[in-house]
């Protein structure tokens, strides 16, 4: 077999396992299977005059720099400064509101029972604004958000800010 075609091999098995495997190898029946097609459907999602605010894409070097001024504010009360959520979960956030156009972030704290700080973590809710227009160089791979929309929309109706 041909290195070649040996590449493709691995390679459509690895797509298959990830498209196909999935829902037929998890033994667990609360995980969902991958959403593909609904999340991408943005028929109902964009108005014809966007605004600017859709989020911009930043240097490496900008992202350390703020991430690092974060994490000097937030050490003395978090254990640790980030999050991770997978895109199989965005992807459910929006085929449940297939006019989402965008996501609302929400930091929240969880406090750990073994130390006197706490564990961040982030809420997410997909939701419609008109600021969808991002600011874009190719070869940033970091994107900041632009438009602050919390306090008053928090785009979330069940979370009430004191």
């Amino acid at each position: 077999m041909s290195k070649t075609t040996s590449s493709m091999l691995i390679f459509a098995l690895a797509c298959s396992t990830l498209f196909f495997g999935y829902h037929y190898f998890s033994t667990d029946d609360s995980v969902a299977p991958p959403v593909i097609d609904c999340a991408c459907d943005d028929s109902g999602r964009y108005s014809d005059e966007p605004k600017e605010g859709g989020g911009k894409s930043i240097p490496d070097s900008e992202a350390q720099e703020m991430f690092q001024s974060f994490k000097d504010a937030a050490d003395p009360v978090f254990n640790q400064y980030g999050s991770w959520i997978s895109k199989q979960a965005i992807d459910q956030m929006f085929c449940d509101n297939m006019e989402s156009n965008g996501l609302f972030i929400v930091g929240a704290a969880k406090r750990d029972d073994t130390s006197e700080k706490y564990d961040l973590q982030l809420i997410l809710s997909a939701g419609k604004m008109d600021s969808i227009s991002i600011r874009y160089t190719k070869g940033e791979r970091f994107f900041l958000t632009e438009y602050v929309a919390c306090p008053p929309t928090c785009g979330m109706e069940v979370i009430e800010l004191h």
